[in-house]
């Protein structure tokens, strides 16, 4: 045990320096607990409120599609409307490409609301459509090797 390798050494329970984890003092608990505990009062300012995605460029030319439910709205009246806005590309320019989705509630008041389900996306919540994202990559992953 003398000349062994560092890690078979035996420790007795009993060393002076080495706490028992089934015995805990309660006195020194105590100290610690009344000894790091301190009054502190600041004032700090209100974090602003976030006002959602920034507005697009207004010279950005707005390219828009609308969407009707595809059930009968014949008896309906329109509420409202869905903008979903998405920035694509097109060779040497960027392009808004707006899709109008009309709200229709019931003329009775029966709490029925229809709307045209949204297009599927490359990237759920994105502004990035998928010219611009086909563009992006072939940028970065192909034009480089040419």
């Amino acid at each position: 045990m003398v000349y062994g390798a560092k890690r078979e050494r035996f420790v007795p329970a009993t060393a002076d320096n080495q706490l028992n984890i089934f015995s805990e003092p309660e006195s020194v608990e105590q100290k610690e607990l009344e000894s790091t505990t301190e009054e502190v009062s600041y004032t700090r300012k209100k974090k602003k409120k976030h006002r959602g995605r920034n507005a697009f460029p207004d010279h950005l030319p707005v390219e828009e599609q609308v969407i009707e439910p595809e059930e009968d709205t014949t008896d309906m009246v329109c509420i409202g409307q869905e903008v979903s806005d998405t920035v694509e590309y097109t060779p040497a320019s960027l392009y808004i490409h707006r899709i109008i989705r009309p709200k229709y509630a019931s003329k009775q008041g029966e709490g029925e609301i229809k709307i045209a389900s949204l297009p599927g996306k490359p990237i759920d919540k994105g502004i990035a459509g998928s010219s611009l994202l086909a563009w992006i990559l072939v940028s970065k992953f192909v034009d480089h090797t040419a």
